[in-house]
Protein backbone atom coordinates (compact mmCIF):
# COMPACT_ATOMS: atom_id res chain seq x y z
CA UNK A 1 0.00 0.00 0.00
CA UNK A 2 1.29 3.49 -0.83
CA UNK A 3 0.03 6.84 0.42
CA UNK A 4 0.31 10.27 -1.27
CA UNK A 5 -1.24 13.67 -0.53
CA UNK A 6 -2.85 15.67 -3.33
CA UNK A 7 -3.88 19.06 -1.92
CA UNK A 8 -6.29 18.39 0.91
CA UNK A 9 -7.21 14.90 -0.39
CA UNK A 10 -5.49 11.75 0.74
CA UNK A 11 -4.91 9.16 -2.03
CA UNK A 12 -4.31 5.56 -1.06
CA UNK A 13 -3.21 2.93 -3.61
CA UNK A 14 -3.97 -0.64 -2.62
CA UNK A 15 -2.83 -3.89 -4.23
CA UNK A 16 -4.56 -7.00 -2.93
CA UNK A 17 -3.56 -10.48 -3.82
CA UNK A 18 -5.79 -13.40 -3.15
CA UNK A 19 -3.29 -16.16 -2.44
CA UNK A 20 -5.48 -19.21 -2.88
CA UNK A 21 -7.18 -18.25 -6.15
CA UNK A 22 -4.28 -16.54 -7.86
CA UNK A 23 -6.25 -13.30 -8.28
CA UNK A 24 -4.77 -9.85 -8.01
CA UNK A 25 -6.74 -6.58 -7.60
CA UNK A 26 -5.42 -3.10 -7.91
CA UNK A 27 -7.20 0.23 -7.41
CA UNK A 28 -7.12 3.71 -6.03
CA UNK A 29 -9.25 5.05 -3.21
CA UNK A 30 -9.63 8.70 -2.23
CA UNK A 31 -10.55 9.81 1.24
CA UNK A 32 -13.31 12.37 1.52
CA UNK A 33 -12.24 15.87 2.50
CA UNK A 34 -12.33 16.59 6.20
CA UNK A 35 -15.75 17.89 7.34
CA UNK A 36 -16.14 21.59 8.12
CA UNK A 37 -15.82 22.40 11.80
CA UNK A 38 -19.12 22.44 13.66
CA UNK A 39 -19.83 25.76 15.38
CA UNK A 40 -19.97 25.57 19.14
CA UNK A 41 -23.50 25.75 20.56
CA UNK A 42 -22.15 27.86 23.42
CA UNK A 43 -22.14 31.57 22.51
CA UNK A 44 -18.93 33.47 22.93
CA UNK A 45 -18.50 35.62 25.99
CA UNK A 46 -18.41 38.81 23.91
CA UNK A 47 -21.66 39.94 22.25
CA UNK A 48 -21.59 40.81 18.57
CA UNK A 49 -21.18 44.54 17.98
CA UNK A 50 -24.47 46.25 17.15
CA UNK A 51 -24.69 49.16 14.72
CA UNK A 52 -25.02 52.51 16.43
CA UNK A 53 -28.54 53.93 16.28
CA UNK A 54 -28.89 56.81 13.86
CA UNK A 55 -31.17 59.74 14.71
CA UNK A 56 -34.22 60.05 12.54
CA UNK A 57 -34.09 63.08 10.28
CA UNK A 58 -36.54 65.85 11.14
CA UNK A 59 -39.39 65.74 8.67
CA UNK A 60 -40.10 69.46 9.00
CA UNK A 61 -38.16 72.51 10.07
CA UNK A 62 -40.36 72.51 13.18
CA UNK A 63 -39.79 68.90 14.18
CA UNK A 64 -42.65 66.49 14.02
CA UNK A 65 -45.40 65.35 16.31
CA UNK A 66 -48.56 63.38 16.01
CA UNK A 67 -52.17 64.40 16.57
CA UNK A 68 -55.27 62.24 17.02
CA UNK A 69 -58.71 63.20 15.73
CA UNK A 70 -61.45 63.30 18.36
CA UNK A 71 -64.07 63.44 15.59
CA UNK A 72 -64.20 63.69 11.81
CA UNK A 73 -63.16 67.05 10.34
CA UNK A 74 -62.14 68.60 7.03
CA UNK A 75 -58.56 69.45 6.10
CA UNK A 76 -58.25 72.71 4.15
CA UNK A 77 -55.57 74.39 2.03
CA UNK A 78 -55.31 77.15 4.64
CA UNK A 79 -56.39 77.98 8.21
CA UNK A 80 -59.97 78.87 7.27
CA UNK A 81 -63.18 76.96 6.63
CA UNK A 82 -63.47 79.05 3.45
CA UNK A 83 -60.28 77.49 2.03
CA UNK A 84 -60.63 74.51 -0.31
CA UNK A 85 -61.06 71.07 1.36
CA UNK A 86 -58.18 68.77 0.39
CA UNK A 87 -58.69 65.87 2.80
CA UNK A 88 -60.29 64.95 6.12
CA UNK A 89 -59.39 63.45 9.48
CA UNK A 90 -61.13 60.38 10.90
CA UNK A 91 -62.01 59.85 14.55
CA UNK A 92 -59.28 58.09 16.60
CA UNK A 93 -56.77 58.12 13.71
CA UNK A 94 -53.31 59.62 14.16
CA UNK A 95 -51.78 62.20 11.78
CA UNK A 96 -48.31 63.76 11.42
CA UNK A 97 -48.48 67.39 12.54
CA UNK A 98 -45.97 70.13 11.79
CA UNK A 99 -47.10 73.22 13.69
CA UNK A 100 -50.10 75.31 14.71
CA UNK A 101 -51.29 78.72 13.51
CA UNK A 102 -54.11 81.06 14.42
CA UNK A 103 -56.81 81.35 11.79
CA UNK A 104 -60.56 81.71 11.40
CA UNK A 105 -62.60 80.41 14.34
CA UNK A 106 -64.57 77.16 14.12
CA UNK A 107 -67.47 76.36 16.43
CA UNK A 108 -68.13 72.71 17.30
CA UNK A 109 -70.57 71.56 19.99
CA UNK A 110 -70.79 75.09 21.39
CA UNK A 111 -66.99 75.54 21.65
CA UNK A 112 -65.05 77.97 19.44
CA UNK A 113 -61.40 77.53 18.53
CA UNK A 114 -59.13 79.70 16.32
CA UNK A 115 -56.05 77.47 16.23
CA UNK A 116 -55.35 75.30 13.20
CA UNK A 117 -52.79 72.50 12.90
CA UNK A 118 -50.76 72.04 9.74
CA UNK A 119 -50.66 68.37 8.73
CA UNK A 120 -48.44 66.49 6.29
CA UNK A 121 -50.66 65.00 3.58
CA UNK A 122 -50.11 61.43 2.38
CA UNK A 123 -49.86 62.47 -1.28
CA UNK A 124 -47.47 65.30 -0.39
CA UNK A 125 -47.94 68.88 0.64
CA UNK A 126 -49.73 70.21 3.68
CA UNK A 127 -53.23 70.94 4.86
CA UNK A 128 -54.84 72.60 7.88
CA UNK A 129 -57.37 71.18 10.32
CA UNK A 130 -58.90 73.15 13.16
CA UNK A 131 -57.63 71.97 16.55
CA UNK A 132 -61.22 71.63 17.76
CA UNK A 133 -61.38 68.31 15.86
CA UNK A 134 -58.21 67.02 17.55
CA UNK A 135 -57.46 65.63 21.02
CA UNK A 136 -55.45 67.74 23.45
CA UNK A 137 -55.35 71.42 24.35
CA UNK A 138 -56.43 74.37 22.17
CA UNK A 139 -53.41 73.67 19.91
CA UNK A 140 -53.91 69.85 19.93
CA UNK A 141 -50.73 69.63 22.05
CA UNK A 142 -48.62 70.75 19.08
CA UNK A 143 -45.62 72.67 20.38
CA UNK A 144 -44.37 74.64 17.40
CA UNK A 145 -46.00 77.78 16.03
CA UNK A 146 -45.94 78.06 12.23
Amino acid sequence: MSTRRRGATLVVAVVLTASGAGLAMTGTAQAAPAPAPVPSPIPSAEPEPQPEPQPLPATTPYGSSSVVAVTAGNVHTGPSSNDRVVSHVVRNNSYPAECWIEGDPVVFQGVSRRNWVRLQLVRGGTGYVNAIYLKGNDRANVTYHC
